[in-house]
């Protein structure tokens, strides 16, 4: 099972997404299931330091799932960060004792990253 997260914030408060789903073909009809979850008091952004805000509303998301049956987790945000730094999903794998694979999908360049980071392209046309 493919495990899909994100989360949103207003304020203080974040709302985090869990989507479950077989395959990375399936479309939205074959969602298996939606999880959320609801944290107050989340810590502010800090530059550099993303992971502290995010990390525990992921981690608590993931208290209502059995990780055995997760075979990836796809989160947004990167893995690894300049100079071999760890971003999000680096200290999620961490946080699961490295028995999840965790895949970073970001929407912005994060700077001077390209050791670590692989462009997405989207499909144009008919491409599915």
């Amino acid at each position: 099972m493919i495990l899909a997260i994100d989360v949103y914030y207003l304020n203080d408060k974040a709302k985090t997404v869990g989507i479950l789903f077989e395959q990375f073909t399936d479309g939205i009809n074959e969602i298996k299931s939606v999880i959320n979850d609801y944290q107050s008091n989340v810590l502010p952004y800090q530059s550099d330091q993303f992971y502290k805000r995010e990390l525990p509303c992921i981690l608590a998301l993931l208290s209502q799932v059995d990780l055995n049956s997760i075979d990836v987790i796809i989160v947004d945000g990167y893995v690894h960060l300049k100079g071999g730094n760890l971003g999000l999903g680096g200290h999620l794998y961490q946080a699961l004792d490295k028995k999840v694979p965790i895949i970073g999908v970001a929407k912005k360049p994060f700077s001077d990253n390209k050791q670590y980071a692989i462009e997405v392209m989207r499909a144009r046309g008919n491409a599915r």
